[in-house]
Order: structure tokens, then C-alpha cells, then sequence
């Protein structure tokens, strides 16, 4: 018979040190009981709840009825917030942040007694920073969608719900090389032929050699961002066509941590 695995979150509340000690004590000053401590799986309920971001706005009630779940099935639920990115209001665009979310994701599941997580997500920004972030711990994961958006109606037609555009025709959401470091799209001018070969993956520009010459030296690289999380996207993101991540993220990082708190 093989032994069972030892659960990580043993590494904080399975010890009878001083770490273990004030590990149980601050959360059984929350009222959780003993017992919990004692073996049971801590599953994280990483929630993407915000009122400024419309997919995820019932996460709360969704969270909730996780927890049930998790405490029918014998573990110990906890919920912990992550960064939410909706792509209704965020400037200038929710696609830079979502690398942003995913280290929120990573770092939290490392940083903290949690076997397994269960992923509250939504939406095409939402979903790829949770996944992302929850493999590059390489702990239990499953993925919930908070589901599609009610259909509406706009001046007396119905609508239905989508990703933002793709429900339109085929879309070029990223391409490679982009426009912010001269890419062809950077030279593209009002009345332009773009032609797309969707089966060839290729998105050509039909202008002449001589004219796109002429463009490019013309052209002025925008001014990086100074300081912040902007900054640091733009000196370290792949293209898309490398998975649009932060080189500094590429592989996983495990959900090892080589010391303990303090």
C-alpha cells in the first residue's frame, strides 16, 4: 500500500514549533476549529470578484457555493482575492495585465498553505492568467467559469454574449512582430489593402517594398513608459508568436518556498 502523499500545507500547520504554533493561531482566532489542522487538504478558492469588472461580478455567490463543495468532499476551503481585469472599463487595454495577474495567481498559491486551488475565471484575459499562473505551481487545479453573460437587447435587437469582437467574423487578436517595435501594422495608413491568410497564419500589408521603406523612416517608436508594471512589461514581454508572456516567467517555478516565514 503506498503511503499517502504529505499534504504542503502540512509544512505550516503540521508542525509543534513556535512556526506551526502561530501558523494554527492566527487563523483559529477565526473561529476554524482544531481538527482542521489535522491533515485536512487546504483548497484555495482564488476569486476574481469585482464590481469593476461585469463577467465576474456573482463571484461571491459562485465562491460560496465552492466552499460547500469542498467542505462535502472532506477539505478545508479558503478563499483568497487575485487582481481582476475587466475588459470593459481598463486602460489602455486588460491584455497588458494579464501577466501581471498571473504572478498575483503563482505567488499566491507559493506563499501560502494551499494543497490544491480552484480558479473563479471569466473571460479571454482572465482565464489564460489564472491557468497560467496555477501551473507554474504544478498544484491540484480545476478551473470554474463564472459562465456567459445574460443576452440583452440594443434598440430593439436581441443580442447575445461573446468574447469582446470575436463574435463578429474572424479576428487577429496579436501579431508578431508587433506594431510597438516597427512591425508592419506600425506603418499601416488610412486606405491600406491588408490581406489575411488565415490557413497560412499571415497578415500581409500590400504595399509596395519602397513605400514601406519610406514609412519606416519615417516612423517614431512610441516612448516606453517610465516607471511601474507598464515599464516592466514593455523591457521584458515576448512576442506573440513566443506566447506573449514575460521572459522571466517562462517554465514553472513549483510551489516550493526555501524559507520559512518570519
Amino acid at each position: 500500500m503506498n503511503k499517502p502523499k504529505k499534504l504542503r500545507s502540512q509544512d505550516w500547520f503540521g508542525s509543534d514549533d513556535l512556526h506551526g504554533f502561530i501558523h494554527r493561531g492566527w487563523l483559529k482566532n477565526q473561529g476554524w476549529p482544531a481538527d482542521l489542522f489535522e491533515g485536512k487538504p487546504v483548497v484555495g478558492i482564488c476569486n476574481t470578484w469585482s464590481e469593476l469588472t461585469p463577467c465576474n461580478a456573482h463571484f461571491r455567490e459562485l465562491a460560496e457555493a465552492v466552499k460547500r463543495g469542498v467542505w462535502e468532499a472532506g477539505g478545508f476551503p479558503l478563499e483568497f482575492p487575485v487582481m481582476s481585469i475587466g475588459e470593459p472599463l481598463m486602460r489602455p487595454t486588460s491584455m497588458l495585465f494579464r501577466n501581471l495577474v498571473s504572478m498575483d495567481v503563482a505567488e499566491s498559491i507559493r506563499a501560502n498553505p494551499i494543497d490544491g486551488v480552484v480558479l473563479l475565471m471569466g473571460c479571454d484575459k482572465t482565464t489564460p492568467a489564472l491557468l497560467m499562473g496555477a501551473a507554474s505551481c504544478d498544484v491540484p487545479t480545476i478551473g470554474l467559469s463564472g459562465g456567459p453573460m445574460l443576452s440583452g437587447k440594443f434598440q430593439g435587437r436581441d443580442l447575445g454574449s461573446g468574447t469582446g469582437g470575436t463574435a463578429y467574423g474572424t479576428v487577429v487578436l496579436h501579431v508578431s512582430p508587433e506594431a510597438a517595435i516597427g512591425g508592419p501594422l506600425a506603418l499601416v495608413r488610412e486606405g491600406d489593402i491588408i490581406a489575411l491568410d488565415t490557413p497560412k497564419r499571415a497578415i500581409t500589408l500590400e504595399v509596395s517594398d519602397a513605400e514601406l521603406r519610406h514609412r519606416r523612416h519615417q516612423w517614431n517608436p512610441s516612448t516606453p513608459p517610465a516607471r511601474g508594471y507598464a515599464r516592466l512589461y514593455v523591457d521584458h514581454v515576448l512576442q506573440s508568436d513566443q506566447g506573449a508572456d514575460l521572459d522571466f516567467l517562462i517554465g514553472g517555478g513549483g510551489a516550493e518556498v526555501s524559507r520559512d516565514a518570519h
